[in-house]
């Protein structure tokens, strides 16, 4: 089974988060590189100029983003039968993650060439239980699970960076993203049962691209809506 190439999207000022995500992936043996480019204090006019970045984006998620195209930057320069991993540094991997790896690899020769893989939950989002099938992790999607984690070959990010230089940085990298996927008809794949999670989402951090809720509340809001997502929805789903 080839390898997978990992970059993770690490603000500098955050150093909590990049021992949290290095700790997880030493534990599974893999290696990573870190995309330290691009923090909020280095946007100045020019770059927000080159790259038509949105007023409305916050500093964070204008950094956010940047990272995000730096690493995009990165994998369209690799071989082309290559698979990549992008994460963000708060994500949570679960034990079955490195499994997910090598099944998405083998998964996704069935579906179109030019593809991304959302390995994580999102916003709490599932395949419906009666779309599945036993011995199959691979589900077509109509939208993302945000940009926390996900893989990728070069010429799928190529087509995304070329789409960003022309359009710009108009929306957070989530959104932006789900509308260059649709638009340049790059398929989107679900892996099932997710085997990570986001930890500004599940109250693990603080989230810096949103507006922030006390962590046992954000800790309370995430459970609650995987419950009546991932399981009483799919009750009749």
């Amino acid at each position: 089974m080839q390898s997978v190439k990992i970059y993770v999207i690490h603000a500098g000022n955050l150093p909590e988060r990049k021992v949290h995500i290095d700790n997880q992936l030493k534990n599974l043996n893999l290696s990573s590189d870190f995309i330290l480019s691009w923090d909020a204090p280095a946007i100045d006019s020019q770059v927000k100029r080159e790259w038509r970045i949105a007023e409305t984006l916050s500093p964070p998620q204008q950094s956010c983003a940047l990272k995000h195209v730096d690493a995009l930057s990165r994998i369209s320069k690799e071989p082309e039968d290559s698979w990549h991993l992008v994460l963000e540094d708060d994500v949570v991997l679960s034990e079955e993650f490195v499994d997910a790896l090598n099944t998405t690899m083998i998964e996704a020769s069935s579906f179109g060439e030019i593809a991304v893989v959302f390995l994580g939950s999102g916003g709490n989002f599932y395949t419906p239980r009666s779309r599945r099938t036993a011995g199959t992790h691979l589900y077509r999607a109509g939208k993302g699970r945000l940009a926390d984690s996900y893989m990728l070959k070069p010429k799928t990010a190529r087509l995304r960076l070329e789409k960003i230089k022309e359009i710009g940085i108009t929306k957070p990298i989530d959104n932006l993203y789900d509308d260059i996927d649709k638009e340049l008809g790059i398929e989107i794949l679900w892996y099932e049962d997710p085997v990570v999670e986001q930890g500004s989402k599940n109250g693990l951090f603080k989230t810096e691209l949103e507006t922030p809720r006390h962590r046992f509340l954000q800790k309370y809001f995430f459970l609650l809506e995987k419950l009546r997502r991932k399981w009483l929805y799919q009750l009749w789903k």
